[in-house]
């Protein structure tokens, strides 16, 4: 019996790591992803920017203000990952 139990442990430990696993790479990937198009954006903002003497203080400021609304819905988008993350993890409970 106390084999059987400890097999039926190691399997748990197996599976739920497994599962953990399966979604943190998911995580890391979309965060990956995320991650390099927001520097993509960076470059072409600062390009934009430095693109010539002619860029307006109005066409910077709308520039810059957009980086700033691009920032926040990355971090709302993150937020929102993690909480459908840990929604999916409570509902291995149920």
């Amino acid at each position: 019996m106390k084999q059987f139990k400890e097999d039926t442990d190691a399997m748990i430990d197996h599976m739920s790591n497994d599962i953990i696993n399966k979604e943190q790479f998911a995580v890391d990937e979309f965060t990956k992803n995320l991650d390099n198009s927001y520097k993509d954006y960076q470059q072409w903002l600062n390009a934009e920017l430095g693109r010539s003497s002619d860029t307006t203080d109005r066409e910077c400021k709308f520039l810059n203000e957009t980086s700033l609304k691009v920032s926040s819905k990355i971090k709302d988008m993150m937020q929102t990952t993690n909480i459908e993350i840990a929604k999916n993890l409570r509902q291995l409970n149920d």
